[in-house]
């Protein structure tokens, strides 16, 4: 079971979400899940936008590992020792512990 809060996650940029030094993520119900700071003086906006993306796809890429993980298990195409396995199993520990 995830505790975190259900995708879909949105990186708000033009609306009441992102302003002064900080882009908001929200739910799908504009419930704020995270600040990402955009301090215009550290870090190009490209960079930002992308840090920001890459938090809103955070659910999604869970549940795409979590499925990857089940399918190569369930048809026996990998087993626990292999370098895939094993990175898959600690990208959703490291999401989930």
């Amino acid at each position: 079971m995830n505790k975190h809060t259900p995708a879909t996650w949105i990186m708000n940029v033009k609306d009441k979400f992102c302003y002064e030094d900080w882009l908001y993520i929200t739910d799908d119900k504009d419930r704020v899940i995270c600040k990402v700071s955009h301090n215009l003086v550290e870090l190009h906006v490209e960079e930002y936008a992308a840090n920001a993306k890459l938090i809103a796809a955070a659910p999604e890429l869970l549940e795409a590992l979590n499925r990857v993980n089940n399918t190569l298990t369930v048809h026996g195409k990998v087993d626990s020792e292999t370098p895939l396995h094993e990175f898959i199993l600690a990208a959703i520990k490291k999401a989930t512990e």
